[in-house]
């Protein structure tokens, strides 16, 4: 029986689907000709994995839906960093996963009545080590911060066509850095996030644009 970890190329990952609609295993649409993954049609489709250690994650994915109406989206630790809507063919992505067990997510969100919804992914390669996570696969960017009410609010500017995740420390001296949970608020030139904070001494934050 094919498995879905089969059909994305990372059998050493444990899967897991949900939503109002399971993705299967198949054949019939691939990228390498053999087998790939394949959400359900309904209004959420989910595909999930966790890895404990950094590195990078590469896949191949594609969708079609109606654009600006259904969505495929990529989460790492939490942080939606990728997203593509409307007919887009098979192409290639690839992030950088921080340290700690972080959730790899892909969830296609189906609102619409046109065309196959669905969406697919294959050849999902994770690696880590230091030579993964060596790779520059994201740039640090400088933002303003505003502290009230036990909140922390972090506003930065924002490129087109690009997405953003929140890195946190509570200490210097702390040898990883955390995904901060939470919606990126995004307007067309701007992005923010707020971070509740109540009695914590510090905290140091990095934002990181793919």
């Amino acid at each position: 029986m094919l498995t879905l970890g089969d059909a994305v190329d990372a059998p050493d990952l444990a899967w897991e689907t949900y939503g109002d609609a399971l993705w299967t295993a198949q054949t019939a649409v691939t990228h390498d000709g053999l087998d790939a993954a394949q959400s359900g049609s309904l209004s959420n489709s989910t595909l999930r994995t966790h890895v404990t250690r950094p590195g990078t994650v590469s896949f191949w994915w594609k969708v079609s839906s109606e654009t600006n109406i259904d969505a495929f989206r990529f989460y790492v630790g939490g942080a939606l960093v990728a997203e593509i809507t409307g007919a887009v063919d098979w192409e290639q992505r690839t992030f950088a996963v921080p340290a700690g067990t972080q959730e790899l997510k892909w969830q296609f969100k189906d609102r619409g009545v046109t065309g196959q919804d669905h969406a697919w992914v294959d050849e999902i390669v994770f690696a880590s080590g230091a030579g993964a996570s060596a790779q520059h696969l994201f740039n640090p960017i400088l933002a303003n911060i505003a502290v009230f009410g036990g909140k922390v609010v972090l506003t930065w500017g924002v490129t087109p066509d690009k997405t953003y995740q929140v890195l946190y420390k509570d200490s210097l001296s702390d040898t990883q850095w955390k995904v901060l949970e939470g919606d990126i608020l995004v307007t067309d030139s701007n992005a923010s996030l707020e971070d509740a904070v109540p009695g914590r001494p510090q905290r140091f934050y990095q934002i990181v644009e793919y």
